[in-house]
């Protein structure tokens, strides 16, 4: 059979008649999605119709297998075709409130400031990688794991410790003035 991977949301939440329904089609279902009133299946597409016609069903989506790559995710949403167009970030100012950042990391060197507020200095060392993981997302120059603004210039204040917020981040970002001298 020429199967397909696809959610089912239901316009209300699953019941065993849905998932009885299914497999009499011969749906497997792979995964049960009660958040969001769905499921994932794996069925013949000759099946696909006939499921979008169930009077239960909201919604059949496509089951993309998506990776955490910016090589693949930056197409993905569309960001390559806005660069290539110019918009690259240029000037706009990003403020990254995380666990701090690598500041020597080769993809990286878009920092306007980075403060740790954490320690109280000027040193935003990254403890986790996460900061570093986020400011590659948004700012990273290299070839292949380009960033959704590589030319963004990006302040990162230290807020996070390794698992746990330090400081409540609003707070002292309003009261160091980062919010009145247009960083955020």
């Amino acid at each position: 059979p020429n199967e397909e991977r696809v959610i089912i949301i239901y316009k209300d939440n699953v019941k065993k008649t849905d998932k009885d329904n299914l497999e009499k089609k011969g749906g497997k279902i792979k995964t049960l999605l009660d958040k969001i009133h769905g499921v994932a299946v794996q069925i013949d597409q000759a099946k696909l119709e006939e499921i979008k016609s169930d009077p239960n069903v909201a919604q059949v989506i496509e089951d993309t297998i998506m990776y955490a790559s910016l090589s693949t995710s930056v197409p993905q949403i569309g960001a390559n075709l806005v660069q290539s167009s110019g918009i690259t970030g240029k000037n706009a100012k990003v403020c990254i409130v995380d666990t701090g950042v690598d500041d020597t990391h080769p993809a990286l060197n878009h920092l306007v400031a980075e403060f740790d507020f954490v320690n109280n200095d000027n040193d935003a060392t990254d403890d986790n990688g996460h900061g570093t993981h986020v400011a590659g997302i948004i700012a990273s120059h290299d070839t292949t794991y380009k960033g959704v603004a590589p030319d963004a210039l990006l302040w990162l204040p230290k807020f996070l410790l390794v698992t746990e917020w330090d400081l409540h981040p609003m707070l002292l970002l309003q009261s160091t003035g980062v919010l009145q001298m247009g960083l955020m």
